[in-house]
C-alpha cells in the first residue's frame, strides 16, 4: 500500500531529493525549477529513482521537465498517489469516502 501524504509533504520531501542531488546539504527553493540549479537530464534521472525508490511515484523524464519545480512535482506526485491508491482499494475491495 502507498504512504498517504499531504501535497505540502511530498513537496518537501521531493524538496529534500534536489537538495541531496543538487546542492548536497543546502536547502533548495521550492518553486525554482531544477535547470535554474544548473541540473541536466543525469540529476534529474537521479532524482526520478530517488522518487519512485523512496516515495513509490513514477514519473518520465517528460512529465519531470514539464514540472521541473518540486511545488509542481507535488501535485504531481499527489495525483499519481491518489491514482495508485484508488486502483489498491478497488484491488482490495476498500472503498474510501
Amino acid at each position: 500500500m502507498v504512504a498517504r501524504l499531504g501535497e505540502k509533504d511530498l513537496e518537501i520531501s521531493i524538496g529534500q531529493r534536489f537538495d541531496a542531488v543538487v546542492l548536497g546539504a543546502s536547502p533548495v527553493r521550492l518553486d525554482v525549477s531544477l535547470l535554474e540549479y544548473g541540473g541536466d537530464s543525469l540529476l534529474a534521472m537521479q532524482i526520478l529513482v530517488r522518487l519512485q525508490s523512496d516515495l513509490g511515484v513514477r514519473m518520465s523524464s517528460e512529465e519531470f521537465f514539464a514540472s521541473p519545480t518540486a511545488t509542481s512535482q507535488a501535485r504531481f506526485a499527489e495525483a499519481a498517489l491518489r491514482v495508485a491508491c484508488t486502483a489498491d482499494d478497488v484491488s482490495t475491495g476498500v472503498h474510501g469516502t
